[in-house]
């Protein structure tokens, strides 16, 4: 692929790895706890694929291309080096333009496609505005006044760029920036950055692309996916410092972004609705369960200001406890065991032991892969979860297993492909 600025071998390395169809942001944070570098991970990828406990698709995949992984993907490389030369931007999780509060999430996307002004991402007062697309007139008031306030007052707004209270809020950043140049406003999407959903919003895209950025995890052709909306969120609350929830019925979404933040240790804030207004009354369950109540942006800057103000204060608010412990963190402090036995792979770990590397801003601390191979059909843990929804909790008790020992083993299904994490606990796959 033709070499370009914005784009230097360790980020192209992190693209190539993000492209392979089963190889998910999750799977190559943990298989850099192994190892030390992108480069690393895509030698061992192409000599040793059938050795690490991948994903069936990655497997199948990598099966008929892993020889020369660039070879296979160079038609979507190609597309991506031309979206670069028009301006576009990829950032990748080593980079030191990495947004640091994305980084501290637990599943952080490892390559971040940016059109607009990718400074932005750097900044720290940050709030997310999410709501129904179905929102009232009141609520797009409500969300439009809010947006407008928070960029005067220099915070920078994100959401998600949907219909109602998100382009609403968008809306608001951008008038105020307009008006005073100050912050602007960030969406996050969950298609590649050359569609545009909703169509209806393209005017909306243009505008806060020239002010602001619009950001995605997703390669150039994706197109919208439901199963897409959900991981977009947590990306949303992880660029906050907290989520203020305009208008939402009993089911939205926007809850989903309300229990990413939470996950996150996010700040949770809802305004409140009339009674008789069905897209209020997820923001009445959320007040209910210990979201802060807010009627203005004020409300909000000064629950952010007093908490650092008091040394050892807790948040704001305090939600019911979350199923799923959070007593993982994020991917950099895992320890992951792993059936890597082959000679070759033996070879490369001990001279990568010896080595310097000096190419990347943020680097995952290695662990020695434990050699013991788990027989994942007789899996105890497996049986244990069996075709329910279990969470962590009900798995150690199920199980007998401390948490280290469980969340070692649950981190191994999750690479194989066996397990899947979601908001609440884990099921098969």
């Amino acid at each position: 692929m033709k070499s370009h600025a914005s784009m230097d071998q360790r980020t192209r390395d992190w693209l190539l790895l993000s492209l392979v169809p089963g190889l998910s942001s999750r799977t190559l944070l943990k298989l850099l706890s192994l190892y030390q570098s992108p480069e690393d991970i895509l030698k061992v990828v192409v000599l040793e694929w059938r050795n690490l406990p991948l994903h069936k698709q990655a497997k199948d995949w990598l099966s008929a291309n892993h020889s020369n992984i660039s070879q296979a993907l160079s038609d979507q490389l190609k597309k991506i080096d031309l979206w670069l030369e028009k301006g576009g931007t990829i950032i990748d999780w080593q980079s030191d333009r990495y947004p640091p509060l994305l980084n501290e999430i637990y599943d952080p996307p490892v390559v971040l496609y940016v059109l607009g002004r990718s400074e932005l991402l750097l900044k720290q007062d940050v709030i997310a505005m999410v709501g129904s697309r179905k929102a009232t007139r009141q609520g797009i008031s409500v969300a439009e006044t809010f947006g407008h306030q928070f960029a005067e007052k220099d915070w920078q707004v994100v959401s998600g760029l949907a219909l109602g209270i998100d382009g609403a809020a968008h809306q608001g950043a951008l008038n105020a920036y307009q008006q005073h140049g100050l912050a602007s406003t960030v969406a996050v999407v969950a298609t590649g950055l050359d569609q545009v959903y909703p169509s209806s919003h393209r005017n909306l895209h243009e505008f806060i692309c020239d002010s602001g950025c619009v950001v995605s995890e997703y390669s150039l052709g994706v197109v919208p996916r439901a199963n897409f909306f959900p991981r977009r969120n947590r990306i949303i609350s992880g660029l906050s410092q907290g989520v203020v929830v305009v208008e939402a019925s009993q089911k939205s979404g926007s809850l989903v972004s309300a229990r990413c933040a939470l996950e996150q240790n996010r700040d949770v804030f809802a305004v409140p609705g009339a009674l008789n207004n069905p897209q209020a009354v997820g923001c009445h369950q959320l007040i209910q369960q210990g979201a802060k109540l807010v009627t203005s942006v004020e409300d909000v800057i000064e629950a952010f200001e007093f908490r650092m103000t008091q040394q050892g204060m807790p948040k704001a608010f305090e939600f019911e406890p979350v199923q799923q412990p959070l007593a993982i963190d994020t991917p950099k402090r895992i320890n992951i065991p792993t059936p890597l036995t082959s000679p070759a792979l033996a070879r490369a770990t001990s001279t990568r032991a010896t080595s310097t590397k000096t190419s990347s801003t943020r680097s995952v601390p290695r662990n020695t892969p434990n050699s013991k191979s788990d027989n994942l059909n007789d899996d105890p843990i497996l049986k244990a979860v069996g075709q329910d929804l279990c969470t962590a909790d009900e798995l150690i008790v199920r199980t007998g297993l401390s948490w280290s020992e469980l969340s070692q083993k649950l981190l191994l299904l999750e690479l194989s492909g066996e397990l899947q994490s979601i908001q609440g606990g884990y099921c098969r796959a």
